[in-house]
């Protein structure tokens, strides 16, 4: 709700999420505004690098990185495009307590098919805090994101399966 009421207030004609706690890089920045300057560009991400955490939770980000280049799905804590492109689709579906940016994207780049433009995946990571990621990787939310992948996401749209988020451990 946050970022389509953020979204909704902008005036610019490109859209740039950044979470609080994800620093973007002068690398990663020109590498966007490089994106954004051609006429093919409809949005984008980058891979995500975390800072800090265990050795597992660092490493399951890999995993991530890998599936959204080849999926070109951006994560929420960096993700910019077209502001025409994010009103046409009616922003982030708020049916999501989690990975809402995962069905936005496949819905940004079904329009992109039909613009004949697409979401690029940038080279440059973002560096993002592993302090939730330290506090909060466990086998049960694991477990969770496992089963988010089984129903391809519907497991998503019950907030007791994404506690991870919404713990109040900070």
């Amino acid at each position: 709700a946050s970022r389509n009421a953020a979204a909704r207030a902008a005036r610019g004609d490109w859209l740039v999420f950044v979470d609080a706690d994800t620093q973007v890089t002068p690398k990663l920045f020109r590498e966007m505004m490089c994106a954004m300057v051609r006429d093919d560009c409809l949005g984008g991400g980058c891979p995500v690098k975390f800072d800090s955490g265990p050795w597992l939770g660092r490493q399951s980000v890999t995993v991530w990185n890998m599936a959204a280049r080849v999926m070109r799905w951006a994560a929420g804590s960096f993700l910019f495009c077209r502001a025409s492109a994010f009103h046409e689709l009616g922003g982030f579906s708020p049916d999501f307590f989690a990975g809402e940016e995962v069905d936005y994207c496949i819905r940004l780049n079904r329009l992109g098919r039909r613009l004949g433009k697409r979401m690029v995946y940038l080279n440059e990571p973002v560096i993002s805090s592993g302090r939730k990621v330290k506090a909060l990787f466990t086998w049960q939310n694991l477990g969770h994101g496992l089963q988010a992948i089984a129903t391809s996401g519907d497991a998503l749209k019950q907030r007791v399966n994404c506690m991870y988020w919404y713990d109040p451990v900070r």
